[in-house]
């Protein structure tokens, strides 16, 4: 299993990593701690973006759209969501993370499987489809505009609405937003794992 955190680590590893990415020895008794901390070193640099690795600029993070089918209560479809708060990164663990995103609070991790490919001769990771996101969140904020087609009396009363219920609307909505986070999360380290070959991630 591999995961976010995980990435920071592997990365710190190969003789192609970008040079924010501190090495770690795998045969340091603290490794995990070393990650940990060159992780925490290494996210202002990753969230400013890097295009050589195909990282986008992550503040804010840009979803293009959400589309959630809930059933005859709930139909949403959102376009161009500005997230915010990922410069509020804590890593905590070598295995999970807990961050304040989208403007929300709460614990979050992204597990994921990989297999391996070639590309030009050589063996690459790959993320596999499998890939999970769980979150438990302590509070959720929305700020939804052209509402009602511009309605300035609707509009405000609807935020207001999904605010006071936002325990509700993130039961019916946060499995839609779970699907879209990992597939930006997977064209992200797909286009890590595209330029760096798996003996460069890995050393002995």
């Amino acid at each position: 299993m591999f995961n976010t955190t995980t990435v920071l680590s592997i990365l710190e590893n190969g003789g192609k990593r970008p040079s924010y990415l501190k090495p770690c020895s795998l045969s340091d008794p603290n490794f995990e701690q070393c990650c940990l901390e060159h992780g925490r070193e290494a996210i202002p640099h990753l969230l400013n973006g890097d295009k050589k690795y195909n990282i986008p600029k992550l503040v804010p993070l840009i979803v293009p759209y959400v589309t959630v089918d809930a059933g005859e209560n709930l139909k949403v479809y959102l376009k161009n969501i500005k997230a915010y708060g990922l410069d509020k990164i804590d890593l905590q663990q070598l295995y999970g993370f807990e961050l304040y995103v989208f403007p929300v609070d709460g614990k979050y991790q992204y597990d994921a499987d990989y297999t391996l490919k070639k590309i030009d001769g050589e063996q690459h990771m790959s993320i596999s489809d499998n890939d999970q996101l769980t979150f438990d969140l302590r509070k959720a904020e929305f700020h939804l505009d052209n509402l009602f087609n511009g309605d300035k009396v609707l509009g405000p009363q609807m935020n207001a609405f999904l605010n006071e219920n936002w325990k509700d609307v993130i039961n019916e909505i946060g499995g839609a937003i779970s699907h879209t986070v990992e597939s930006l999360v997977r064209a992200i380290a797909t286009g890590v794992f595209d330029k760096i070959s798996y003996a460069d991630l890995f050393t002995e």
